[in-house]
């Protein structure tokens, strides 16, 4: 007999079922448990986070005059790295939040130009959706803390990193190829009338399978827009408190030319908004 989760999990791996009902069925499934590597945390309390290996290689950056700020097509090369297939969930920066040595220890916050330690809360806090109303500083303050209890360092992305992982070498344009496809991402399609599906939410990461990268990485053409390391300006500005900082993908809010995977948007980097998230990156493992 299948178990109500083994039930619910074909059900969010499933591309032919409506995403109310995966997004409904993907919430079910943190009420029970979700047992997906890289969505919750490991025995110990740590978050578990599933790395996907990215291959040393050239690859395509930049794109095309329909980019939003979009950088000029160009190769480049990066060495292997490995990066989360999902973005840090709910649970995993909670996890953080609660622990005696977290959010409140100095530690994590030496050297960076604002400390954060009052946390606004997720808009859904539920265990498997994507962390949100989350600031770059605090971000980093995470990396710091769990590249500490992994042994391993743990960072943001650098745009590269993060766009060679969400359109393979190729040059495509999203995840899944050059055209958006309705029903691929957790966007805002009824803008502009671009298609019919608006959760006007977060959902449970990785219930969209058809926005799975060339390398199986997940919800990087919408859910929540992510930190990356990488300065608005190719001036250093790590400590200076006005910081701008990248942002890649696209939210559960945004118009579909959002979630190309060459598309680039930018904000201060202490500020935090229910459309914000992040994933990890780490060298190879």
């Amino acid at each position: 007999m299948v178990s109500e989760v083994e039930r619910l999990l074909k059900i969010i791996a499933n591309p032919d079922i409506e995403p109310k009902i995966r997004a409904d069925a993907g919430d079910r499934l943190a009420e029970l448990g979700d047992p997906r590597p890289g969505v919750g945390l490991r025995p110990d309390g740590i978050p578990n986070i599933d790395w996907v290996e990215i291959p040393a290689g050239e690859f395509i950056f930049g794109g095309d005059e329909k980019a939003i700020d979009g950088l000029p097509r160009q190769y480049l090369y990066l060495d292997t790295f490995s990066i989360a297939r999902y973005p840090v969930t709910y649970a995993q920066f909670q996890a953080f939040v609660e622990a005696e040595d977290g959010i409140q220890n100095d530690q994590w916050w030496q050297g960076l130009a604002w400390e954060q330690k009052r946390v606004v809360g997720s808009e859904w806090p539920i265990a498997n959706r994507p962390c949100e109303n989350v600031s770059w500083y605090q971000a980093m303050a995470f990396c710091r803390w769990l590249s500490a209890k992994v042994g391993y360092t743990v960072s943001l992305p650098t745009e590269q990193q993060w766009e060679k992982a969400a359109r393979g070498t190729d040059g495509r344009f999203y995840p899944w190829g050059n055209e958006y496809i309705n029903g691929y991402a957790n966007v805002n399609e009824t803008w502009q009338k671009a298609g019919p599906y608006w959760l006007q939410q977060t959902t449970a990461v990785g219930i969209y399978p058809q926005d799975a990268s060339p390398y199986g990485v997940m919800d990087m053409a919408g859910n929540v827009i992510e930190w990356t390391m990488t300065a608005w300006t190719l001036k250093n500005i790590y400590d200076d408190r006005d910081a701008i900082r990248v942002l890649r993908g696209a939210s559960w809010n945004a118009y579909y030319l959002f979630a190309r995977s060459d598309a680039r948007l930018k904000d201060v980097a202490y500020y935090w908004h229910e459309f914000f998230g992040f994933r990890l990156v780490c060298e190879r493992i």
